[in-house]
């Protein structure tokens, strides 16, 4: 009986020292994997300047990352130029903060066709507009859409962006001079406003506990896209900002469908005032419902953020510089004159602040 007990635990020390050595071989062959794919990856980029990665990690392992992204961000580009490889995890990423690349990128999609990543966490909010669609849907959007954002139809909207500046600046800032203000907030729903006029002729404070909602929720959306598109981080609900802007979005939506369904109504009845705006164009082009919520989306979280935080950052520039401030009150006040307003022919003479 001790003889057969043990050659049955000989045999199970044999067993069990099998499976680890099947298990070993495993683990080597997959790092053996990583490790390879990592180097791969490595070579492809390695002429570019950037900080050095780990594999499978890349460069998230540094704090600073997520503690503050956009500085981290900053403080690479004074060591590394404005061109600089970073690693948000295993695969790399090749950050532009030049203009000139930027703006060549952005244009030409067929030598630059839009990332997954880039499609995947944009597209999980914006669904399928401009900023998302790619290839020939891309082209097609762009061409019904395109000449509502150049300049001279911008500046049919000119008196409606007066009046809705006059109006703010004496509810939000002439209360509070000498007090602390959030400037950015102020264009946020100064810019959701103005996209409003443009998009679908109305004034989104007409709604106002909407407009609201929608202007506090943008900017949270776009840091949150943003942080998971540098770091990695999948866009899932577990987030309370991915499931509070998921929320927003079908609010967002309602209201929306609301605004189309009256239009829609408005266009079938013949009338002759349908209003000449982005909304009309993509209804006579045949965009069903869910395409037309996509690209209103699209307006309002890309071009109402982009909008706000460059005016947002302008005032902080123009705070930093007396002379500047200096020189841009002069020129406004030498074009402007005796008139109170702005129009597009004023426009034209502000060589300083253009």
């Amino acid at each position: 009986n001790s003889e057969s007990l043990g050659s049955c635990s000989c045999g199970g020390q044999d067993a069990c020292g099998a499976k680890m050595m099947v298990l070993v071989a495993v683990v080597a062959v997959v790092l053996s994997s990583v490790l390879l794919d990592f180097l791969a990856r490595l070579a492809q980029v390695w002429y570019l300047p950037g900080p050095t990665p780990a594999p499978i990690f890349g460069n998230i392992l540094n704090p600073q990352i997520w503690m503050r992204t956009l500085a981290h961000i900053s403080a690479l580009r004074k060591r590394f130029g404005k061109v600089f490889v970073f690693w948000p995890g295993p695969t790399p990423s090749v950050v532009i903060l030049d203009a000139r690349h930027a703006r060549q990128i952005l244009l030409d999609t067929d030598t630059f066709p839009k990332g997954s990543d880039y499609l995947e966490k944009f597209g999980a909010i914006l669904g399928k507009g401009l900023v998302t669609s790619d290839s020939a849907t891309h082209r097609r959007d762009k061409e019904c859409l395109g000449k509502f954002f150049v300049a001279d139809n911008l500046r049919k909207f000119q008196g409606e962006m007066n009046r809705t500046a006059a109006e703010m600046i004496e509810a939000r800032i002439e209360p509070n001079v000498g007090k602390d203000v959030d400037v950015t907030a102020f264009f946020h729903f100064f810019t959701l406003r103005k996209m409003g006029f443009i998009s679908v002729s109305q004034d989104y404070h007409n709604d106002v506990q909407e407009a609201l909602a929608l202007a506090d929720a943008v900017p949270k959306a776009s840091r949150f896209i943003g942080v998971c598109m540098l770091t990695g981080l999948p866009m899932l609900d577990v987030f309370p900002v991915m499931r509070k802007t998921k929320a927003v979005k079908r609010r967002f939506d309602r209201w929306q469908q609301k605004i189309v369904d009256k239009r829609r109504d408005l266009m079938a009845s013949g009338a002759k005032d349908v209003p000449q705006d982005a909304l009309s164009a993509m209804i006579r082009n045949g965009f069903d419902d869910n395409r037309i919520l996509d690209h209103l989306t699209t307006f309002v979280a890309a071009g109402q953020d982009t909008s706000s935080f460059f005016l947002s950052y302008t005032l902080y520039l123009l705070s930093l510089n007396k002379d500047a401030q200096d020189k841009a009150r002069a020129e406004i006040q030498r074009v402007l004159g005796d008139d109170e307003d702005l129009d597009s022919s004023h426009l034209d003479k502000l060589q300083y602040l253009e």
